[in-house]
């Protein structure tokens, strides 16, 4: 029996939601599932980057608890990363080849 089948017809995943019941169940906090759900709209992982402690204590879960679960949630990955930008070399020049490089 699946874990979604263990918590009942209340607690069924919406399609793309099976991670947070996971994540929610390894730190046994699974009752706020429809909470985050739906409340908080959290649907994604990086939504949570915009959850703070307040959000989570007014759905009703205690500052320890919410404490805990927004670690769990920020130590998962894939996280989105800041764009890497590359300076191009003076070396180089446009052909790829470098300069000392080009044939005279």
């Amino acid at each position: 029996m699946g874990e979604n089948q263990k918590l009942g017809g209340s607690m069924q995943c919406e399609e793309g939601t099976d991670w947070l019941l996971e994540l929610l169940l390894e730190v046994q906090l699974q009752q706020y599932f429809l909470r985050i759900r739906d409340d908080l709209n959290v649907t994604r992982l990086s939504h949570f980057d915009y959850v703070k402690n307040e959000d989570l204590e007014k759905i009703g879960m205690g500052r320890p608890d919410a404490c805990r679960s927004l670690d769990t949630f920020f130590t998962r990955g894939p996280r989105v990363q800041e764009p890497v930008t590359f300076e191009p070399d003076p070396a180089v020049s446009s052909d790829g080849l470098r300069v000392d490089q080009v044939p005279r």
